[in-house]
């Protein structure tokens, strides 16, 4: 009796067979339905019982309860002549009357050799032995599920595969270089033997009873999604804010589906941009563009869900810039959008520095961009003049600097003022700003003299006394 551990488990839900003649490329050589009869549809095999105590057939199913050791099931030959049994494909629904234990579920040598496909525990792991095995699920006793067995002549590799409701819900893959899922010759067949043991191993490897609903058999290796129904694209979930974006940002994307969800930029790329149920967009120039999410059952694709996204222009704004005199205000004004946010939080500005205001400009579609205004501020001249004073009737020469230029509030800068008089003046340096200082000239009085006349005689002397 075979021994082995278990520990992995994959739920079985239901039941998917495929009724082709072909699939991919692989010629269906044989197919049995079981319909109140064991005849090859495509009369080119024969089946027959084998040590059974009861068989009945209900809605397509053939229902068998076996005699004792070694089991009972079915027996089908294949013809020799249109049988490539190194290299070929058989797929089985079925189900066992119970679960655990080993359980033969194709024999390979006529019962002359333990080699085969087998059931074991369960939840159930799939086994060739004397091989190994792996991939279990949970196995429900009289609940169909379709068993695939792969041999590829070249490569020699072997797959067992048990698909439910069109998803694969386990699998093993292993080498066969020693031939030991070959079938033998019994006459001018090839013989396969179902869910019955062989003698080997004490011919209890097998269960009381089963069911069969159909059994198929292929020339070559067919594709396992030839055996998947396919599943429905993922739904679009992403918010329409998402799907009209501004230029030079991002999108969010998401969907949702039934199973794990990849994403594609093109209906038939197999590079995979991410997989789980959002896409973030890298930055994104003005534009349409389109990205796909699939969802697989794990053997094969959905189609893909197309998901739009329309990227708009963001307005070219502008703003003035320029240069104030200290003190002075500077309106700011901009241009290429439908509103406008200043970080000053008005257009007029007074700095007393040079200062740089950063413009938000939105469009009608909410999307802005930025510009930058710098104001330079120019510094007041500072001015100084010469002050003084003269006597009345005397000039005096105004002489300012500190600036480029000058104004005197007298029209020039030499005055002649009879009393004490002030003086503005106003300078402007080259950045254009002005200044002023104001000068005071004081006015000193000429003095009035008086002094005695008279006459004298020639030769004689006079005393002037003023």
């Amino acid at each position: 009796m075979k021994t082995i551990k278990t520990n992995f488990v994959i739920f079985l839900f239901g039941v998917f067979m495929i009724g082709l003649k072909s699939v991919n490329g692989q010629t269906l050589i044989s197919q049995f339905d079981f319909n109140n009869n064991l005849s090859d549809n495509l009369a080119v095999s024969t089946c027959s019982l084998y040590n059974n105590s009861a068989t009945s057939y209900s809605s397509g199913v053939l229902s068998f309860t076996a005699i004792g050791n070694p089991g009972g099931g079915i027996i089908i030959d294949v013809p020799s002549s249109v049988f490539t049994f190194t290299n070929y494909s058989i797929a089985i629904e079925f189900s066992f009357g119970s679960a655990g234990g080993w359980r033969k579920i194709i024999d390979f040598k006529n019962q002359t050799s333990e080699n085969g496909a087998y059931l074991v525990g369960n939840p159930a792991l799939l086994y060739f032995w004397p091989v190994s095995g792996s991939g279990t699920f949970t196995f429900a006793p009289n609940v169909l599920n379709t068993f695939l067995f792969t041999r590829n002549g070249v490569s020699q590799a072997c797959q067992l595969s048990v698909f439910s409701g069109g998803t694969l819900q386990s699998q093993f893959t292993f080498s066969d270089a020693a031939a030991m899922a070959t079938f033998v010759t019994v006459g001018l067949n090839h013989r396969i033997r179902l869910f019955h043991d062989d003698f080997g191993g004490g011919g209890g490897e097998n269960s009381p009873s089963g069911k069969v609903s159909s059994v198929k058999i292929w020339n070559g290796v067919v594709n396992l999604s030839s055996f998947c129904n396919t599943p429905l694209a993922p739904t679009n979930n992403t918010p329409a804010v998402n799907l009209n974006i501004c230029a030079n940002s991002n999108a969010t994307l998401s969907a949702s589906s039934s199973g794990p969800i990849n994403w594609f930029a093109t209906t038939t790329s197999t590079t995979v941009l991410t997989s789980g149920i959002t896409l973030i967009t890298p930055t994104l120039s003005p534009g349409t563009y389109t990205y796909y999410a699939s969802t697989t059952n794990t053997c094969t694709e959905s189609p893909r869900s197309p998901i739009v996204v329309n990227v708009n222009v963001n307005p070219l704004v502008s703003i003035n810039s320029g240069s104030i005199c200290n003190g002075q205000s500077f309106t700011l004004s901009a241009l290429g959008a439908t509103s406008y946010t200043y970080s000053s939080g008005t257009t007029i500005v007074s700095p007393i520095s040079n200062t740089s205001y950063t413009l938000t400009g939105a469009n009608a579609l909410g999307c802005t961009n930025t510009a930058v205004s710098n104001v330079t501020v120019n510094a007041i001249p500072t001015l100084a003049v010469n002050s003084g004073s003269i006597c009345a009737g005397n000039p005096f020469t105004m002489s300012a600097t500190g600036a480029n230029t000058y104004t005197y509030s007298s029209g020039s800068n030499v005055v002649s003022p009879t009393v004490n008089t002030t003086y503005t003046i106003s300078g402007t340096s080259t950045l254009g700003c002005i200044g002023s200082i104001v000068n005071t000239i004081t006015v000193n009085a000429v003095p009035t003299l008086a002094v005695n006349s008279g006459s004298i005689c020639n030769g004689t002397s006079f005393t002037m006394n003023p």
